[in-house]
């Protein structure tokens, strides 16, 4: 398949699954009260610990592994022998959690373990199975069955949740329910879809102990992450309440479609990243390179420039007076969206350049950057701190990283575009808090698209021509 093919269906799949997040949150979310969109944000931050832990990073190592050989057989043996040990780490975990519940329940007290983080923690062991599966569907270029896979999945979840919390308002608990049973109904579809196109595999202890040696680096970096990213939460319930986390978790929910559209596009400009960055060195690649940092800087910055003006309007109109409180943190969330995208670049290629350690050292000082900043300004600021936080520990992380990767390999980034774009974006957030009507944000859309669209019309025939 074709990378413009590929990127088609990615995207595609990308902006359904935005659409059923902004479904979601204007028809759903409304019915849940601040305080059960607290246990929402609380059950995410578990679940996203347990992901990374019980997954073992092992749906990279698949991917990694089925290009090393041309060789169907062992393809075949690289996702059953990985398969079956994601299985039994998921067992292992789950009774891990449910011996060692007391912990689970100390770090959010409000949230009932019965039945509320059983039930997400069977969702995510779901999730977690599927992805070996997701990873063959993507590597193997069927890109179009894992975009149906994803849109069937989502479109059962926003239609249940729907139907248990809007209609017949079972509350958290219907939403929990609709999220495992469109978990279950992917892992089903994906497992069928991959043994279509695969024949059966045996387990084989080499392969196994060389994709754990590939994968197991990037965990500690994976919690570093969820340090990064969810932490603040732990940090907003102990010190201003569930009602606020689910203030700050609406504002969250409400940037969601852009962190979808970015990963999306993250995954479809992998293959690029690849064919620039890991050839022979000479002037022509490195004029790539240069080239390819400022194709994302656009790209991601025009798309959180839309979500900023159109997608705060949206939501405006759809969810009313309910987005109030929300809308101050959002524009900010989207800013740093933007910076945990981009940062993609020089994070990636420290993995290229087999620096993992080092990358794995930034992480853990930028991890503890970040728990110093929240402890002390969520006391002192509320959720602002959370932000300032988030924003700064996101910036400093990516310089931190940007100065690490330009020493393993001559990375030519555009640091004029980064700071541009930055600007922009930072201003555009800060004006849609003071002026929030419809008429100024549609001047900002146009003032912003006149600035990036040089950068992003470059940047999107580079894509077509090097994808």
């Amino acid at each position: 398949m074709s990378a413009t093919k590929r990127a088609t269906y990615h995207l595609f799949a990308s902006i359904c699954q935005g659409l059923f997040g902004l479904i979601s949150i204007t028809l759903v979310i409304p019915a849940l009260s601040n305080k059960e969109l607290g246990y929402v944000a609380a059950l995410e931050t578990l679940t996203y610990f347990f992901a990374n832990v019980a997954g073992l990073n092992l749906d990279r190592a698949a991917s990694r592994f089925y290009f090393n050989r041309e060789d169907s057989q062992y393809r075949w043996d690289v996702f059953s022998t990985l398969n079956t040990v994601a299985f039994l780490s998921i067992i292992l975990s789950v009774l891990l959690v449910l011996v060692l519940r007391g912990a689970v329940v100390c770090i959010f007290p409000d949230v009932p373990f019965w039945p509320l983080v059983t039930l997400a923690l069977a969702r995510v062991s779901l999730e977690i199975a599927g992805r070996i599966e997701q990873s063959y569907l993507i590597a193997s270029g069927q890109s179009k069955r894992y975009a149906l896979g994803i849109i069937l999945s989502g479109a059962t979840n926003v239609g249940l949740s729907v139907v248990l919390v809007t209609i017949y308002k079972y509350g958290v608990i219907g939403f929990l329910a609709a999220q495992l049973s469109a978990a279950l109904l992917l892992l089903i579809y994906l497992f069928i879809a991959s043994m279509q196109n695969r024949g059966s595999g045996k387990f084989d202890l080499r392969i196994l102990s060389s994709a754990l040696s590939y994968a197991w680096p990037f965990i500690p970096t994976l919690i570093v992450a969820w340090v990064l990213s969810y932490y603040d939460r732990v940090l907003i319930n102990r010190f201003l309440g569930i009602e606020k986390l689910g203030i700050y978790a609406l504002a969250t929910m409400m940037a969601s479609p852009f962190l979808l559209v970015s990963g999306a596009v993250t995954k479809t400009i992998l293959p690029t990243f690849y064919s620039v960055y890991g050839t022979v060195e000479g002037t022509t690649v490195t004029d790539y390179r240069l080239e390819f940092s400022r194709a994302v800087i656009h790209i991601f910055g025009c798309t959180a420039l839309f979500a900023l003006t159109v997608g705060s309007v949206l939501l405006e109109i759809l969810l009313g007076s309910r987005v109030e409180q929300a809308m101050v943190y959002f524009g900010f969330i989207v800013v740093i969206y933007w910076v945990n995208s981009v940062v993609f670049l020089p994070s990636e290629l420290l993995m290229l350049a087999k620096a993992t350690k080092l990358n794995m050292m930034v992480s853990i000082l930028l991890a503890i950057l970040s728990l110093i900043l929240n402890y002390w300004l969520i006391q002192q600021i509320g959720i602002i701190g959370a932000i300032v936080s988030g924003l700064t520990a996101a910036i400093v992380g990516f310089i931190a990283h940007l100065y690490v990767a330009c020493r393993f390999m001559p990375m030519r980034f555009s640091n004029g575009a980064y700071i541009y774009v930055l600007l922009v974006l930072l201003a555009t957030a800060t004006i849609t808090v003071w002026f929030k009507d419809w008429q100024s944000k549609f001047i900002l859309l146009l003032i912003g698209g006149v600035i990036f669209s040089r950068g992003t019309l470059n940047g999107i025939k580079f894509l077509r021509r090097h994808g």
